[in-house]
């Protein structure tokens, strides 16, 4: 598979940053990962383009930043690639359309809230969807939740019980050993920096 030439299809650029390229990879081998990328340094690409390529399954990207969610589907929406994001704001109705068109593998990619995920029905419904791999974004939030993580977010780390075989990719720009440490006892990824 040519990733630079799926990269100027898709996204318009010509090369791809330092680091990029072996997270892209070891997503599309069916690989977990850490990405230790500073801000600015393109880590939303490293989900998206494999997203973007992975004809029929959806990447579940959760994410504690709402506006961000909503500016990522808008900007993905733009190129043509779909994207959808479930939170609380939202109607009753347009919830359901999106579960259904998710269900569907109508997606490439499915942005949620650490707190749409704790839901009692989330984990019923995500097994329902053909997954290509979760990404936690922001990921040192991980370790910033300590034991209030424990408690409501505990289904990130249920996610390696629930899906042992989809890779899961965590991704942060500031991360310090014990972030990594903790980042890396609750959802086992593989650190690829």
């Amino acid at each position: 598979m040519d990733l630079l030439q799926s990269l100027r299809t898709h996204f318009g650029h010509e090369a791809f940053r330092e680091g990029q390229e072996a997270v892209i990879r070891a997503l599309l081998d069916g690989e977990s990962a850490l990405a230790l990328f500073p801000t600015g340094a393109g880590k939303s690409l490293c989900y998206q383009l494999p997203a973007a390529i992975n004809d029929g399954r959806t990447a579940i990207v959760v994410s504690p930043l709402i506006a961000l969610m909503h500016d990522q589907v808008a900007q993905l929406g733009a190129m043509g690639i779909r994207a959808a994001l479930l939170n609380s704001s939202q109607p009753a109705a347009h919830q359901t359309e999106t579960l259904q068109n998710a269900r569907a593998g109508k997606y490439k990619l499915l942005y949620l809230s650490p707190e749409r995920l704790a839901r009692v029905d989330t984990l019923e419904w995500l097994r329902d969807l053909p997954i290509s791999y979760f990404v936690i974004d922001e990921a040192h939030c991980i370790s910033e939740w300590g034991h209030e993580f424990r408690t409501e977010y505990r289904e990130l780390h249920s996610l390696r019980t629930h899906f042992p075989e989809v890779p899961i990719a965590a991704f942060t720009a500031s991360a310090t050993s014990q972030v990594r440490g903790d980042i890396a006892e609750q959802l086992q990824p593989r650190e690829a920096d």
